[in-house]
């Protein structure tokens, strides 16, 4: 009987070390895959930030000027409606862009412009993903900040 209990007790702890070990590989692997997932959104935002600059630049060689910032002197956010206007929509009604960039995330693109440059911006979850001479800061948020100059 001694022998038997015994038996159990191995078998039991077996089961217990090897259901320990796979949730330590699904904690782990989930891990990797959230990471995987945020530095996708990280690549998204940053190929949608390049995309908004070359049609801010376009728009300014073509009229001379940058788009208007909706929401002056405050930064305007991408997209939202600000009166009776949305920040950079010329960009899409004049062909510059199809659509307007949604952010991938909560952080959304932000436009400001004036003093001869426009400025886009937007904030990643994790810091080290702006380049070092990008940098700038938006209400105490450290953002990639893309400076457009005539």
């Amino acid at each position: 009987m001694f022998e038997k209990n015994q038996q159990n007790v191995r078998k039991i702890s077996q089961l217990v070390l090897g259901f320990c070990t796979v949730v330590f590989f699904v904690w782990f692997l989930s891990g990797q895959f959230a990471k995987a997932a945020q530095d996708g959104r990280d690549a998204s935002k940053k190929l949608e930030m390049r995309q908004i600059e070359q049609a801010i630049i376009l728009s300014e060689l073509l009229y001379g000027e940058y788009p208007v910032n909706r929401n002056n002197p405050d930064w305007c956010e991408i997209g939202v409606r600000y009166g009776d206007r949305v920040c950079l929509y010329e960009l899409t009604r004049d062909g510059f862009m199809g659509a307007l960039p949604v952010s991938p995330d909560d952080h959304p693109y932000l436009y400001i412009d004036g003093g001869g440059a426009a400025v886009i911006a937007t904030v990643f979850d994790d810091p080290d993903q702006i380049p070092q001479d990008q940098g700038c800061s938006i209400n105490g948020f450290d953002a990639w900040c893309l400076k457009i100059r005539k």
